[in-house]
């Protein structure tokens, strides 16, 4: 705990006890903190994670998952409102996008038997830091649904051409 210099003196900050928004466990409170440790810090409060989950399906949450995980690869912090402009549609628009793509035998359970492929491979891009080429490369039109083994072989053929060149 910092120490502040008033009145010629060295004085400790004035300590309060109050409750973690989170858990509830009991807590030094001083200069506003509000949760127990950095885990409750990022859980949010309870109130703020049932909101969430209200407003979204569980699809959209899945989605929404699966997006960030495959740009989190090429750039560190990414918000909903980039996704979301990168993509040119809202998650619900995208999700029916999805399910009209989705061939016989693929459902929302099976995901991972099947997955969400880049028309155009994520690797022809030079720059996805740059924000135009990753508004290109993550926009629904690049986006499409592909078996796990169709998309390994479509994969493995862009690499073999690329070292033939």
């Amino acid at each position: 705990m910092k120490r502040a210099y008033r009145r010629g003196r060295w004085r400790k900050p004035k300590v309060g006890k109050t409750k973690c928004e989170n858990c509830g466990h009991t807590i030094k409170a001083y200069k506003g903190k509000r949760f127990c440790s950095a885990r409750c810090a990022a859980q949010g409060t309870a109130k703020e994670r049932s909101e969430k989950t209200r407003k979204m399906t569980d699809t959209e949450r899945r989605i929404k998952a699966v997006l960030k995980r495959h740009i989190m690869r090429y750039r560190k912090r990414v918000t909903m409102r980039q996704l979301l402009a990168w993509l040119g549609c809202t998650l619900r628009e995208f999700v029916a996008m999805m399910e009209s793509w989705m061939s016989d035998g693929m459902t929302w359970d099976n995901y991972g038997i099947w997955q969400l492929d880049h028309k155009k491979a994520r690797g022809e891009f030079e720059n996805l830091m740059d924000d135009s080429q990753a508004a290109e490369c993550f926009h629904h039109s690049n986006l499409q649904c592909l078996w796990r083994g169709d998309n390994q072989r479509k994969e493995n053929e862009r690499r073999r051409l690329a070292m033939a060149v």
